[in-house]
């Protein structure tokens, strides 16, 4: 049970003080307390001595015995205050009440963070370093707001960086506006600037059509463009194109040779944007197209990504990749640049002129690259024997083509691996060379078969080999001399650098990335030398070789699922 309040007459006026009704009282803390602190200091003297605070208990004194006095005086500070002790200051209390408490809250703090031995340095530091990083953060994706806060108008600061073509339309319904799609890298990946391709062709004012490089009145989209540094001047008008690696090679330099005539007859400059291209750089492959073909302003610098415009192509710096291709060589490609009064293959015709001329000056080999052509040819023209009445060597070329391109044929789509088989490319081969060859007064051919073979399975071109080697396939001129036919690849060539370009494995494109960089860039450069041989392309551009002589090919056997087929053509001429 509780202890017995008994106190002693030592504390009767102390307990007078705290019951008594008429005296000074005992006044709840508050601001309003320090009104009526003057008036009864007085009297609170004379009837309340002071309590002793924080008296030391003696170490021997029994606790359990101490009264309720006891336990008053053994606070630090009792429960309530009088209105005249030191805890109720003079002044104004309502005014500075707000900063004493910030100020006691503060202290609080403080006193804890030091009786726990907090490390303030760090924590302060800590919170300045992250408010940096929130700035820079925000610096980088909400520049505007940033700008705000600062008091400083980002939209004036904006509209003076621009030419003054760009400020003639800065609030027109034609500025296309990446940044409020939420972009903030570029240039874009191919599949936004898909998204705003699509966006565009759904636009009402580009379903009228024209022409092929006009735009419908009202519907000349674009972003705006900064005005170009002193320093450097940008292109006026550019078509970059955006290697992505998501086709393969061939698929990619069809494409970007009809590009580089658009740039010609557009008077634009061509650009080859090879960051996220998983073969290398581009100059590794091929040359430079400042060097094949410098536009009208040598030497100018390329657009901001940020400039760069997939739709519409009108745009003053049109971007363009395999996949953007969809939207501007369909339809309007066709009747713009076909010829409309032929009909079939004869319809393609003017493109075709377009691909080959492309190829003989625009898009070359590299330097690299060029030896390792010529280097073939000249062990390729070793094994060919002379054309009678010229200087010239000819061979038969053929690609064997497997990994994920599948026969078109429905005869072979019912076979195991939905492949033409090797058989139907060795009788191919064999009937062309029979054909193509000048033939004598008995009908023997004139000289033996030459075979260029390129191919992305080793495992197929090793069956097409071996074919000829079990066969005994021979080929006789007048009946007395047995001319062997002759396989050449690069698997088998005597040179070792040559030897390493010949693929390891079937091309998957959806595997390529699993590949090494070091394969990647490898068998690209192989591709291109396999193609060069297969085509005849850069043929009269290289010159002869070490040996002299001109070696092209008569003919090319391969299937037309295959990219390298397709582009063959273009290498071996429209009339052969």
């Amino acid at each position: 049970m509780p202890p017995k309040l008994n106190p002693t007459p030592a504390y009767t006026s102390n307990i007078e003080v705290f019951g008594e009704s008429e005296s000074a009282g005992l006044t709840p803390r508050t601001p309003y307390s320090r009104l009526t602190a003057n008036a009864e200091e007085g009297r609170s003297r004379r009837l309340a001595p002071a309590i002793p605070v924080n008296e030391d208990i003696a170490e021997d004194e029994d606790v359990g015995n101490l009264d309720e006095i006891d336990l008053l005086q053994s606070q630090s500070h009792p429960l309530l205050h009088s209105s005249t002790s030191e805890s109720f200051p003079m002044g104004n209390g309502r005014r500075r009440s707000g900063s004493r408490k910030k100020g006691r809250i503060w202290r609080m703090i403080r006193e804890r963070m030091l009786q726990d031995r907090l490390p303030i340095g760090l924590i302060v530091g800590s919170a300045v370093a992250f408010l940096l990083l929130f700035l820079i953060v925000l610096s980088i994706r909400r520049p505007d707001t940033l700008l705000d806060y600062m008091g400083v108008n980002a939209t004036a600061i904006a509209f003076e960086s621009l030419d003054e073509e760009s400020k003639a339309r800065f609030n027109s319904s034609t500025v296309i506006d990446y940044a409020a799609s939420g972009y903030t890298s570029y240039p874009l990946t191919t599949e936004q600037y898909l998204d705003e391709c699509w966006k565009v062709t759904n636009d009402p004012r580009m379903r009228v059509y024209t022409s092929y490089w006009s735009a419908s009145p009202g519907a000349e989209l674009d972003v705006l463009h900064k005005k170009s540094t002193p320093s450097q001047s940008t292109c006026t008008s550019t078509i970059t194109y955006l290697l992505d690696g998501s086709v393969g090679l061939m698929a990619d330099l069809a494409i970007l040779a009809q590009v580089a005539i658009f740039a010609r007859e557009q008077n634009r400059t061509v650009f080859v944007n090879d960051e996220r291209w998983n073969r290398g750089r581009w100059i590794d492959h091929l040359m430079s197209f400042s060097e094949t073909q410098p536009g009208p302003e040598p030497g100018c610098a390329p657009p901001p990504p940020e400039e760069l415009v997939a739709c519409p192509r009108t745009a003053r710096h049109w971007v363009i990749s395999a996949h953007i291709a969809y939207f501007h060589m369909g339809e309007h490609f066709q009747d713009e640049f076909e010829d409309p009064y032929k009909y079939t293959i004869e319809r393609k015709k003017p493109v075709f002129y377009r691909s080959s001329e492309s190829f003989a000056q625009f898009i070359r080999p590299s330097t690299a690259n060029e030896k390792l052509i010529q280097r073939a040819r000249d062990e390729l023209a070793l094994l060919a024997p002379p054309i009678p009445n010229s200087t010239d060597r000819a061979y038969v070329s053929t690609h064997i083509r497997r990994g994920d391109r599948k026969a078109m044929s429905w005869r072979y789509q019912r076979l195991p691996n939905v492949h033409v088989p090797t058989a139907e490319y060795v009788d191919a081969v064999l009937k062309t060379h029979a054909r193509m060859q000048n033939l004598s007064s008995d009908g023997s051919p004139s000289f033996p078969l030459l075979v260029y073979l390129a191919s992305d399975s080793p495992s197929a071109a090793s069956e097409f080999t071996q074919f000829f080697v079990t066969n005994n396939s021979v080929v006789q001129r007048d009946g007395n001399e047995t001319l062997k036919p002759v396989i050449y690849e690069l698997r088998t060539s005597k040179d070792s650098e040559l030897r390493s370009l010949a693929p390891a494995v079937e091309y998957v494109q959806a595997e390529w990335n699993n590949r090494t960089k070091e394969d990647r860039v490898r068998e690209t450069r192989g591709a291109i030398v396999d193609w060069a041989l297969l085509s005849g392309a850069w043929t009269s551009e290289l010159g002869a070789g070490a040996q002299d002589v001109l070696i092209k090919p008569a003919a090319a056997v391969c299937t037309l699922p295959s990219n390298f087929c397709k582009l063959a053509a273009v290498g071996l001429g429209w009339n052969r």
